[in-house]
């Protein structure tokens, strides 16, 4: 009996967990993976009625961060939950992120979320999104940028926008065809959104 536990404990081979991040890596494809290491996480949160400012939001920190010379990415994936999508970066090595919703894009803010190690509760701080702030306090959890400072092209905007699904003629003509509707005495506004704007 002793020789066949022993034999089972030394040729049994131990299961290793793979990491939870794996099962999220088929909807990092494509354009929704970065090129480069990501030292600052963007993640904007909306719903879809929200979907033009919160990204719009987000494209301005990332032009923040790249003029402070930091490796940002904007996680446009949105077939996931947000909880989902931070551990997938956590355990990706990303430790930094920061969160824009709705409320934080009317106020010109945004959440700076600090993770020490993998499945802990992040240290959130809130700040203005301008240069001075943002980039400080940054800076202070992951330290100096890893490039030099540059400025955002109109084509890496425009990418953001298009991976989302964002097509700004057509926000245009939804916008007119909202005013429109409410002059006619409709209530219902999002009968009328023809961007391509999927449910979130």
């Amino acid at each position: 009996m002793r020789t066949r536990e022993w034999r089972k404990e030394k040729y049994t081979p131990t299961r290793v967990p793979k990491p939870k991040y794996l099962q999220y890596e088929k909807y990092y494809v494509g354009d929704h993976r970065p090129k480069n290491k990501v030292q600052v996480l963007i993640l904007p949160i909306y719903y879809k009625k929200d979907k033009p400012v919160v990204i719009d939001a987000a494209k301005q920190i990332y032009a923040v961060l790249k003029s402070g010379g930091y490796a940002a990415w904007v996680d446009l994936v949105n077939v996931i939950l947000p909880g989902q999508r931070m551990r997938y970066w956590e355990e990706k090595g990303v430790q930094v992120r920061v969160e824009v919703g709705m409320k934080e894009a009317e106020n010109g803010k945004c959440v700076v979320a600090v993770v020490k190690e993998v499945g802990s509760v992040a240290e959130k701080q809130t700040v203005d999104v301008d240069s001075v702030e943002l980039l400080t306090t940054v800076k202070d959890a992951i330290g100096e940028p890893a490039y030099p400072p540059a400025p955002v092209s109109e084509a890496e905007l425009a990418a953001i926008d298009n991976v989302a699904g964002i097509d700004r003629d057509d926000q245009a003509q939804n916008a007119a065809r909202k005013m429109k509707h409410t002059r006619l005495g409709g209530d219902d506004e999002d009968d009328f959104d023809i961007g391509g704007m999927d449910a979130d």
